[in-house]
């Protein structure tokens, strides 16, 4: 099945978006509509509960393209980050095992807490001077969702979110 996924991708869009990451989102995006079939009056509300139109795939695999292909970098997110040599290769390291946690983990709960995390993130812009003050005005919070999401996580994978999700 994933490689009927995967050569479909690539026929449509001619991208490396990964099979295994929209076929989750698919399932997922499937079982969210999945409705009693007690509850629907005709064939036009089957239709819409449980169908998924070539419409709703363009949109989905446009911004899976455009997400993948406007990812945040590394060298952007540490170029003004102030922090000593040692925590930025840990930072940097972090960052690769982030995006790849979130990468391989594409499911409701995963972008739910990617879009929260966001969402603190840049409401702690609005008030920091720099990178390392957004750090000490968002880290508790952040470290919060990603033990959440992640447990076990290491601050420099909250910091490495943070700064990823400052980009995205």
């Amino acid at each position: 099945m994933i490689g009927r996924i995967a050569e479909f991708l690539e026929a449509e869009l001619g991208t490396d978006i990964p099979p295994k990451t929209f076929a989750l989102t698919l399932n997922d995006f499937c079982r969210k509509r999945s409705k009693a079939l007690a509850d629907l009056k005709n064939f036009e509300a089957l239709k819409a509960s449980k169908f998924v139109t070539r419409a709703n795939m363009m949109k989905w695999l446009t911004q899976a393209h455009d997400r993948h292909s406007h990812r945040p970098d590394w060298k952007t997110a540490s170029d003004d980050l102030t922090v000593p040599f040692k925590d930025k290769v840990s930072i940097q390291g972090a960052w690769r095992e982030y995006e790849t946690l979130v990468r391989s983990r594409m499911n409701a709960a995963t972008v739910a807490f990617v879009q929260e995390l966001h969402d603190v993130v840049h409401a702690g812009v609005e008030q920091a001077d720099d990178k390392m003050h957004l750090f000490d005005i968002v880290f508790t919070k952040a470290k919060s969702l990603v033990a959440a999401w992640h447990p076990g996580a290491s601050d420099f994978l909250v910091k490495a979110a943070i700064l990823y999700e400052l980009q995205r």
